[in-house]
């Protein structure tokens, strides 16, 4: 019985030697437990032949604060429950930055290798779309991703 609600706007552009894509979307919910907030992402690449270095920048701002510890559990022993509810409460929001640098080599003309690093900024209590392993990522952390793939149309 959840309502969400979607929004996105997205534009592309290609001449042919330049590319740029971006878009930036919402999301709502009548449910606080859902995620929600803004998203947005730029990149924007230039062809040299069948190389296509790229660039790009993207965020995701949640529209809920995150949930904190109003009183002191510690008093009856409880703090360690306390600490546990909080971080279940926050387990859904997400808050992150993300710069990418990416080379697409078209090898064929119909495959094509990419090769991606991604420098992650996840903030404070913003850890959604990862696993927190322990009380670190409740601080925030930064993280690199690394990815090899190759595509291609049938």
């Amino acid at each position: 019985d959840a309502r969400i609600n979607y929004l996105a706007l997205g534009a592309g552009y290609d001449d042919g030697t330049w590319l740029a894509q971006g878009e930036l979307s919402r999301v709502s919910a009548d449910r606080q437990v859902l995620v929600q907030g803004t998203a947005a992402y730029l990149n924007i690449g230039r062809r040299f032949g069948n190389f296509t270095p790229h660039a790009g920048i993207s965020g995701y701002r949640p529209t809920q604060a995150a949930a904190t510890a109003v009183n002191d559990w510690s008093g009856v022993g409880a703090s360690a429950l306390q600490a546990i509810a909080v971080r279940t409460l926050n387990s859904r929001r997400i808050d992150q930055n993300t710069f990418s640098l990416g080379l697409r080599w078209d090898f064929h003309p119909q495959a094509a290798l990419k090769l991606q690093w991604d420098r992650i900024r996840i903030k404070q209590n913003g850890y959604g779309l990862w696993s927190p392993g322990d009380s670190n990522m409740l601080s925030g952390e930064r993280a690199n991703l690394v990815s090899a793939t190759v595509d291609w149309v049938f």
